[in-house]
C-alpha cells in the first residue's frame, strides 16, 4: 500500500513541480502564472503539450529546447523530482487530511526554497501564503479539532510560538541592519519569523542552530571549490528551510541525543 500511495503522489506532484517551475520563474519577472501558455525562456517559443510532460519531455529533448536548441535548466528538473519525492513520502506516510495540509505547505516552501537559491529573494507573496496557512491551519483546528489534532503541536502554548516568532524576526533585523543587508535579506526576517511560529520556541532553537551550521558548511565548501568568494552573498532562505524541515521532523530526538551527551 505505502508503495501505491507513494508512486500515485508521486506522479501527480511531478505535474505540481511542473508548474512550480512556471510560477517561480513568473513571479521573479512579475508576470502572471494562472494565464498563460508556457513558453521557452531564450527564444520565446510557446510550448507544445508534449514539451511540458515533466522530467520526460527532459530526456526526450535531451535537455534542448525543441526550438532554440538552448539548454534547458537542469534546475527546472530537480524542482519536478523533489517535489515528488517529498509529496510522495507525504502522502505515504500521513493520513490524508494530514497528508494535504502538510503538502500545501512543502508546496510553498519550495516556491521560497528555489526562487531565493536561484534569484536571491523571497517574493511577499510566497510569504503571504506561508503565513495564510497557519491562520487557516488555526481556524481548521478550532472549527474541526478532531480531523485537525496533529496541527495542535503548530499553535499551543500560543503565546511561546508567538514569542519565537518575535524574537527570531528581532533577531535577523539586528543582523540585518547590523551588516546593512550583507548578512542578511529582509525576507529573511519574515521567513524566519513565520517558521518560528510554526516550530514555537524550542524547536525554534534547533532551527537557527541547523541553519546557519549548514550554511556554514555550505559557504566553507563553495569557497574552497572557487565557486564564492567569501565576501560574496549565499541567500540564507533555503538554509532556514531546511533547518525547518529537520526540527520538525527530528527536533527534539536531537536535543534528547544532544543531553545524553552531556
Amino acid at each position: 500500500m505505502f508503495l501505491i500511495i507513494f508512486f500515485t503522489a508521486f506522479l501527480f506532484f511531478l505535474f505540481i513541480g511542473s508548474f512550480l517551475n512556471v510560477v517561480i520563474e513568473r513571479v521573479y519577472r512579475g508576470e502572471q502564472f494562472v494565464k498563460g501558455r508556457s513558453y521557452c525562456v531564450s527564444c520565446k517559443h510557446e510550448l507544445s503539450a508534449f514539451d511540458l510532460v515533466p522530467v520526460f519531455s527532459f530526456l526526450f529533448l535531451k535537455g534542448k529546447c525543441r526550438y532554440c536548441k538552448k539548454s534547458i535548466p537542469r534546475i527546472h528538473v530537480c524542482i519536478e523530482l523533489f517535489t515528488a519525492i517529498c509529496a510522495g513520502f507525504i502522502f505515504a506516510t500521513y493520513p490524508f487530511i494530514q497528508a494535504l495540509f502538510f503538502s500545501l505547505v512543502l508546496v510553498v516552501l519550495i516556491l521560497i526554497f528555489f526562487t531565493d537559491l536561484m534569484y536571491y529573494v523571497i517574493p511577499d507573496i510566497y510569504l503571504y501564503l506561508l503565513f495564510g496557512l497557519y491562520i487557516i491551519g488555526a481556524a481548521l483546528l478550532y472549527v474541526y479539532p478532531n480531523s485537525f489534532y496533529f496541527l495542535s503541536s503548530f499553535y499551543f502554548p500560543i503565546w511561546g510560538h508567538v514569542r519565537a516568532a518575535l524574537i527570531s524576526s528581532a533577531f535577523f533585523g539586528i543582523l540585518y541592519l547590523g551588516s546593512k543587508g550583507k548578512a542578511m535579506g529582509e525576507g529573511d526576517i519574515y521567513l524566519s519569523g513565520i517558521l518560528a511560529l510554526f516550530l514555537g520556541p524550542t524547536l525554534s532553537l534547533v532551527m537557527l542552530f541547523i541553519s546557519f551550521l549548514t550554511g556554514a558548511i555550505v559557504g566553507v565548501i563553495l569557497v574552497s571549490m572557487g565557486r564564492k568568494r567569501i565576501t560574496q552573498v549565499i541567500p540564507f532562505g533555503p538554509f532556514l528551510i531546511v533547518g525547518f524541515t529537520i526540527s520538525y521532523l527530528v527536533g527534539f530526538n536531537l536535543i534528547n541525543l544532544y543531553l545524553g551527551l552531556l
